[in-house]
């Protein structure tokens, strides 16, 4: 399977350092969506209005409920945006080097992280008030993760399934067109080495929201983030992506032709804005909602 090389401590550090974070309109929706669905129920006002941090709750303010998973949460880069709105957040992923490297630079007081596996999560039943996967969902066992998720979902729990399109859009004077055009092939060549990955996100998770088991669920597309990129910076994403390290591992000689070949043709395209160029660099995110009512 691709995942292996989450294991590898020197990918751990690379992911950590170039991939890009979630979208944070994408959280904000997902809390959005949280909210809309747990905290502003009747049933919910009644069982939170006692607690000392709710006193705002008929303000409408966003409240802090009990349990967040965050499952293949990596680094802990979306895991820990959801601190200030639990009381306790949960980061899961299978990779002991990922879950160091969260511990070590994602850490909060309510924030703790283990090592499980996101098809058998080391959770009660209807524990959980959200379940959250970013940049995830596409590389689990899906029918059995969302089973999973499921069982340990409280009534009225959220699950949260977000990630972002392959492509890219690179913006920089009037050289955006051919940037662009360069970052797409080299995107094309590192999709061969795992194929069913960059399926799913192509299709901005289609499949996924169809076989998510609940009837209450939306899917969100094409939300935009910008991203400010150095060249170093788009180079460092490439090596960042798992479908790399495979190439990597596959033909040694190929990947760093590819490295050498696109980071020579960005070069020739800045000329000398090529050390100091920061680039807007647009990903185009999608997310799957979705509520155990």
């Amino acid at each position: 399977m691709s995942t292996y090389v989450f294991k590898e401590k020197q990918f751990s550090s690379l992911y950590h350092k170039y991939i890009i974070s979630g979208s944070s309109e994408i959280m904000a929706m997902i809390l959005s969506y949280v909210a809309e669905k747990f905290l502003f129920t009747p049933y919910s006002i009644m069982y939170l209005k006692n607690e000392p941090y709710c006193k705002d709750i008929q303000k409408g303010l966003p409240l802090p409920l009990s349990l967040a998973v965050d499952v293949g949460c990596g680094t802990g880069k979306s895991t820990l945006p959801l601190a200030p709105h639990f009381k306790s957040v949960l980061g899961i992923d299978f990779s002991d080097s990922q879950i160091n490297m969260a511990r070590q630079c994602n850490a909060a007081e309510n924030v703790s992280y283990t090592v499980a596996s996101a098809e058998q999560m080391p959770l009660e039943d209807e524990s959980v008030d959200l379940v959250n996967a970013g940049f995830a969902v596409h590389f689990f066992d899906q029918d059995k993760f969302l089973s999973e998720a499921v069982r340990v979902m409280n009534k009225n729990g959220c699950l949260a399934l977000h990630a972002c399109h392959p492509s890219m859009q690179v913006e920089y004077k009037n050289l955006s067109q051919d940037l662009t055009q360069v970052m797409h092939e080299a995107m094309a060549n590192i999709s061969k080495f795992d194929c069913n990955s960059f399926e799913h996100l192509s299709s901005q998770y289609q499949s996924i929201y169809e076989a998510v088991p609940l009837k209450d669920k939306k899917w969100i597309t094409d939300i935009t983030e910008k991203v400010s990129m150095s060249t170093a910076g788009l180079i460092g994403l490439l090596q960042a992506i798992c479908c790399f390290q495979i190439f990597k591992d596959k033909d040694p000689n190929g990947a760093n032709e590819l490295l050498k070949n696109t980071e020579q043709r960005l070069h020739d395209l800045l000329g000398e804005d090529a050390e100091s160029a920061v680039f807007n660099v647009y990903f185009k995110h999608h997310c799957v909602l979705a509520c155990k009512s």
